[in-house]
């Protein structure tokens, strides 16, 4: 699960976000509705794709294309809930 907060005034267009794997495998987010992260607000996407979940420690690259604001950044699976 990708969780997502936005603690700006303004809202996000999360469309295109690309997650990978540490060793370059490509996941998909499950998308559902708008790629919109209001202002004030958390979202949550389900991960699919790895073949296997997610275990805690891995880490996935997260990249954002220009039109969200572009950059990247490495993120580390949290444990499950």
């Amino acid at each position: 699960m990708l969780v997502a907060e936005n603690a700006g005034s303004r809202h996000a267009t999360l469309a295109g976000v690309q997650l990978t794997t540490a060793d370059g495998a490509a996941l998909k987010l499950a998308v559902q509705g708008l790629p919109y992260l209001l202002a004030g607000s958390q979202r949550r996407w389900r991960i699919g794709g790895a073949g296997s979940p997610l275990q805690p420690g891995a880490r996935v690259h997260l990249r954002l294309p220009a039109q969200a604001g572009g950059g990247e950044q490495w993120l580390v699976v949290g444990a499950h809930r």
